[in-house]
């Protein structure tokens, strides 16, 4: 999955509708299926600056 960012995380495409997010750091580890919508929202509030990264 690509591409990586800053804290780590990286995603992907699933489908049209869904992204998969998992730790960069644990490749072979779970990872979290999002739907685009939910994704789009998370990305906006970190952009808003909402969580203490």
């Amino acid at each position: 999955m690509q591409p990586a960012d800053a804290v780590g995380l990286c995603w992907g495409c699933t489908g049209r509708d869904r992204h998969a997010v998992r730790d960069s750091k644990d490749p072979e580890g779970a990872f979290l299926i999002v739907t685009r919508g939910a994704w789009s929202g998370l990305v906006s509030e970190i952009k808003q600056g909402n969580y203490d990264l």
